[in-house]
């Protein structure tokens, strides 16, 4: 890529009604982002199958391979967590 004052990202959030609709997930969200030209991904914990050692090491790598950088990681329920109501159950 041309060397650009900004760099962008693409939010898994923009994509949400792909992810609820299983037309993609993030393994694919990493193969669309490089085939866009875009150098970053913002990854949204709701979308994540599997966040267990081995999905996410095979994520960070589809990413390495790819030339896209995770820039930004999102945590939808971090409100639900924080929210007496919540916590108890």
């Amino acid at each position: 890529m041309p060397d650009q004052k900004f760099q962008i990202s693409l939010a898994a959030w923009s994509m949400h009604r792909m992810f609820y609709a299983k037309e993609i997930d993030q393994l694919g969200m990493v193969d669309l982002t490089h085939e866009l030209g875009i150098g970053g991904i913002e990854l949204v914990n709701t979308f994540f199958p599997s966040p267990q050692y081995q999905y996410l090491k095979k994520l960070r790598q589809r990413a390495d391979d790819a030339g896209v950088a995770p820039r930004a990681r999102s945590n939808s329920s971090a409100s639900d967590i924080c929210n007496s109501s919540a916590a108890i159950s």
